[in-house]
């Protein structure tokens, strides 16, 4: 079984997606009942720009609802499809939003992606 569940049907996955494959929801929740929200900002060409656009959408999602975290799939930085300089702006972004908001940014096991841990003030 994966550490992660799809939040909408409950199939099992490997990790947090971008969409369950089998009913195509895109949020999880880890075994530990933690919740985390998936944005792929690099792989359908977006621009800079978009990646952005993306990335700040999915950070105000995270932040207004009940998520723990936000996995960013950003590309490894290659400089294929321009991926060098998504993953530059979106980790310059993740660090300033943890600057505001605190929680912790944590590289994944995967080299093109990058958790932003938010931390709920109480």
């Amino acid at each position: 079984m994966g550490e992660f569940e799809c939040r909408q049907c409950g199939n099992p996955i490997g990790s947090v997606a971008e969409e369950c494959p089998k009913c195509g929801g895109n949020e999880a929740t880890r075994q530990d009942g933690k919740r985390y929200l998936e944005v792929d900002v690099a792989h359908a060409g977006e621009t800079v720009e978009r990646a952005m656009a993306k990335l700040n959408q999915a950070a105000s999602k995270a932040l207004a609802g009940a998520y723990h975290g936000l996995r960013v799939v950003h590309g490894y930085g290659s400089g294929h499809h321009h991926t060098h300089l998504i993953k530059e702006a979106v980790q310059k972004r993740l660090v300033a939003l943890q600057d505001k908001y605190g929680g912790q940014l944590i590289q994944d096991r995967n080299p093109g992606a990058t958790h932003w841990h938010i931390v709920r003030r109480r």
